[in-house]
C-alpha cells in the first residue's frame, strides 16, 4: 500500500470534534480510514439498505476506531459533485456510531432470523480485540457498552466490551490454566479477518502476527485460527480450545463452508519475510479435534502471498463447488475447483489463474440468480480499482480505475430487476482506506457487468487532512 503512516501522531484539531472530555474521538460526518464494510436489506424492496462502515483511525490521530450506520435512503443522491460525484453530507447522527478500538480488519456480517445484522470485527490495536456490534437498521448496540461525553452528546463506547484474542496467553504462567493457556500461548496477535457461516454462526479469525512462547521471546512460534459462535461472541477467545493451530506462519483471508473453514496464507513481517506461507489451509469443522489440511496448490501455481477469499455457491445449506482466492506475487484471482466438499478428503484443484491490476485485497460474489456461473467483484488496493470477474466467460469483464485511494473492503446490494422476469442489477460499496470514502459502483444488469460504473463517493476526501503533502493533495481534494 502507498499509505504508510507513523503508528502514533500528534492530535489535530477537526472540525466539530472537540470535546471537554481527555478522549479524542473521531469526528462523526466522515469516514476514517474506512477498511470493513456491510450492507442490510430493509423491509421495502425499494429501499437501498443500510450501509455500515468500520473506521479504523490508522494513523492513531484518535483513541477509537468506529462502526458508522449509514441510512442509504436519507441520502440526497442527486447532491452529487464533481467528477467522483461526491455526497459529503451523509445524514449521520451520534445514535448511527459506536466506538471501536482502531486498526479494524475484515469484518463478517451475521444475519440471525431475528432480521437484525450482528458484525464481528476484529481489530489490531492494543489488546487485539474482538467486537460484536448489534445491527438493527441505524441503530448499533454492543455489550458491556459505556457513555462518553462528545460536546453537548453522548457517544457508545463498545471497548469495555470487546474480547481480547491475546491477554488470557499472556497473562498465563508457565504451566496450563484451567482453561488450558500458558506461557504465552494461545494467542492471535493482530486479528484481520473474520467469516460467519450463516447456517451455524460458526465464526473464524485470522490473524497476521504468529505467536511466540513465551511472550516476546521469538520463540516457538504458531499461528492460529480462533474459533466461536456469532451467538455468544463474548465466549470467543475463551479458552485454549477454541484456538487451532494452523502452523507457524499466519493467515489473511478465510471462508466458511459446510464442512470446512478456508483459510490463505499471509507472509509475516521480519524476520520472516523470506519464508512463504501455505497458499491455503482447511480446517475440519465436524472433527471432535482439531484437524488441518494443507491444499498443495504449490504444485500447481506459486505465489508470495495470498488474501482473500471467497466460495461459491454462498448462503445457507449451500455445498461449495468453487473458491476464489486472490494472491500476491504475482498479483492474481485462483479460480478453484472444490469436489466432495463434505468429505474427509475433499479435492482441490486449480481451474485457472487471472492476472489482475496491483495489490488485491479482498473479494466478493455478486449474486445473479440460480444456476448461473459466479460473477466476482476484487478490490485492488495497490491500483485503485474495482475489478469484476465473469466465471462463465473465465475473464474480466470490467475494471473501474475511479473508485477511489486504495479501495479495501467491498459490501454488495443486490438489486432487483424493474421488470418482471428480467435479471436485476447489484450496487456496490467500496471503502476506499487512503482516501477515506466509499465508492458506490453499479452493475444496472448482472448480465452485462461490463456496464458497471461509479455512480457515486460518500464521505469526504480527507487525503489533505492526513496526508498535507501528498502528490493526492491538489486542488481538487483541498
Amino acid at each position: 500500500m502507498r499509505l504508510v503512516l507513523p503508528i502514533a501522531v500528534a492530535a489535530v484539531a477537526f472540525a466539530a470534534c472537540g470535546t471537554e472530555d481527555t478522549h479524542r474521538i473521531p469526528p462523526l460526518e466522515t469516514f476514517y480510514f474506512p477498511t470493513a464494510v456491510a450492507h442490510a436489506d430493509k423491509a421495502d424492496p425499494g429501499s437501498f439498505g443500510t450501509l455500515y462502515v468500520a473506521s479504523s483511525d490508522f494513523d492513531k490521530r484518535y483513541d477509537f476506531g468506529a462502526v458508522t450506520a449509514v441510512d442509504l435512503d436519507a441520502i440526497d443522491w442527486s447532491s452529487a459533485t464533481g467528477e467522483k460525484k461526491t455526497i459529503s453530507d451523509l445524514k449521520l447522527t451520534e445514535a448511527q456510531r459506536v466506538l471501536t478500538s482502531p486498526f479494524a480488519g475484515l469484518a463478517a456480517a451475521w444475519c440471525p432470523p431475528t432480521g437484525s445484522v450482528r458484525l464481528i470485527l476484529p481489530t489490531r490495536a492494543e489488546f487485539d480485540r474482538l467486537f460484536a456490534v448489534d445491527a438493527d437498521g441505524t441503530a448499533l448496540s454492543c455489550a458491556n457498552s459505556q457513555e462518553l461525553p462528545f460536546g453537548d452528546q453522548t457517544v457508545v463506547d463498545c471497548t469495555p466490551g470487546g474480547v481480547s484474542l491475546t491477554q488470557p496467553g499472556l497473562d498465563a504462567p508457565t504451566e496450563p490454566t484451567a482453561a488450558g493457556f500458558a506461557a504465552g500461548k494461545p494467542r492471535a496477535p493482530a486479528p484481520f479477518a473474520a467469516a460467519v457461516s450463516q447456517d451455524d454462526g460458526a465464526v473464524f479469525v485470522t490473524h497476521l502476527t504468529p505467536a511466540d512462547s513465551p511472550a516476546n521471546s521469538s520463540d516457538r512460534l504458531e499461528s492460529f485460527v480462533v474459533t466461536g459462535n456469532a451467538d455468544e461472541p463474548e465466549t470467543i477467545g475463551d479458552t485454549a480450545s477454541d484456538f487451532i493451530s494452523i502452523g507457524t506462519l499466519p493467515s489473511a483471508g478465510v471462508a466458511v463452508g459446510r464442512r470446512y473453514a478456508y483459510v490463505t496464507g499471509r507472509s509475516p513481517e521480519a524476520p520472516f519475510t523470506a519464508t512463504i506461507p501455505p497458499a491455503l489451509r482447511m480446517v475440519d469443522r465436524q472433527s471432535p479435534s482439531p484437524r488441518r489440511l494443507e491444499v498443495n496448490l504449490e504444485t500447481s501455481f506459486r505465489a508470495f502471498d495470498a488474501r482473500g477469499i471467497a466460495l461459491f455457491p454462498e448462503g445457507p445449506g449451500a455445498i461449495e463447488t468453487r473458491a476464489f482466492m486472490l494472491v500476491r506475487g504475482p498479483d492474481a484471482l485462483l479460480v478453484l475447483s472444490i469436489e466432495e466438499a463434505q468429505s474427509d478428503f475433499p479435492r482441490v484443484s486449480l481451474v485457472r489463474a487471472v492476472l489482475l491490476p496491483s495489490d488485491p485485497t479482498s473479494v466478493v460474489l455478486v449474486p445473479r440468480g440460480a444456476d448461473r456461473g459466479a460473477l466476482v467483484a476484487i478490490a485492488c488496493t495497490g491500483a485503485d480499482a474495482l475489478a469484476l470477474y465473469d466465471d462463465e466467460t473465465g475473464q474480466l469483464a470490467s475494471v473501474i480505475t475511479d473508485v477511489g485511494r486504495q479501495p479495501f473492503g467491498i459490501a454488495v446490494d443486490a438489486r432487483p430487476s424493474a421488470v418482471p422476469g428480467e435479471p436485476g442489477g447489484a450496487r456496490l460499496y467500496v471503502s476506499n482506506f487512503e482516501d477515506s470514502t466509499v465508492g458506490v459502483v453499479e452493475i444496472p444488469n448482472v448480465n452485462r457487468p461490463s456496464e458497471a460504473k461509479l455512480v457515486a463517493t460518500l464521505g469526504r476526501n480527507l487525503v489533505c487532512f492526513t496526508q498535507p503533502d501528498s502528490v493526492a493533495c491538489d486542488e481538487e481534494t483541498r
